[in-house]
């Protein structure tokens, strides 16, 4: 396969993944409006957005370390500085939230987990996708 055929495929299969973020935040979040009370809504919104951010931060720190022939063109210690600068920001802003009260804790570790449960899905999408193919 070539360079270009497998950028392409990797930019639709993050697109896909972003947009099963939002749709899985939308989904938890329509949940927790409709079991739970506005704290835990709350929660489950701020975790989501929380985690979103986050992945679109990381992917925008990857993408701008490589080359767009795929080559590694930035200083491996401000990568790995600029992960642990947002992990700190976002365990800040994770003890705010809780410790203040802001937020119901389980629910913003369901928001938190929009990132997993978007992945799994469109993994288990991708492997039956194949699996058809196959046939």
């Amino acid at each position: 396969m070539h360079l270009k055929q497998a950028e392409t495929r990797h930019q639709a299969s993050l697109q896909g993944i972003k947009s099963l973020n939002w749709a899985v935040l939308a989904l938890f979040s329509l949940g927790s409006f409709l079991f739970g009370d506005v704290r835990f809504a709350a929660g489950v919104m701020t975790g989501g957005l929380l985690a979103i951010a986050n992945f679109g931060a990381l992917g925008h720190t990857i993408q701008r370390a490589f080359s767009p022939e795929g080559v590694f063109r930035a200083k491996k210690k401000t990568v790995v500085a600029k992960y642990y600068l947002r992990m700190t920001a976002v365990g800040f802003a994770v003890y705010l939230l809780i410790t203040r009260q802001v937020v119901h804790p389980v629910a913003l570790a369901i928001g938190l987990s929009v990132i997993v449960v978007s992945i799994t899905l469109f993994g288990i999408q991708s492997a039956l996708k194949k699996s058809g193919e196959a046939v």
